[in-house]
């Protein structure tokens, strides 16, 4: 994966040990660095299905259906801002990248 295109380019040591060698003119740094990553949970079913509430929630299916333009567009979930707010919930600000982080759902 790391050799791209190329697979007779020059390689370097990442100084990462479960990397390995990436290549000579990549630059190796922490994700930290450019973002945060934030945990999430889903909505409790009772909360899923309402259209009618002011903020939009995605689920995972969500971020699978759409490949084709790496982007959501539309929602079929929302919440009200008493209950976003009684669970704890974020509103996420557009163009944040968001991505499931266990299971199958990896894959999308």
């Amino acid at each position: 994966m790391t050799k791209g295109l190329n697979p007779n380019v020059p390689m370097k040591d990442s100084g990462v040990e479960w990397l390995g060698e990436v290549p000579e003119h990549w630059s190796v740094s922490r994700l930290g660095r450019y973002a945060k990553a934030k945990g999430g949970a889903g909505f409790p079913d009772e909360y899923q299905g309402n259209t009618e509430d002011g903020i939009p929630f995605l689920k995972v299916a969500n971020l699978g259906s759409n490949h084709s333009r790496n982007q959501t567009e539309g929602y079929q979930h929302s919440v009200t801002e008493e209950t976003a707010r009684k669970l704890g919930a974020e509103v996420f600000p557009c163009g944040t990248v968001v991505f499931a982080k266990v299971g199958a759902a990896l894959l999308l």
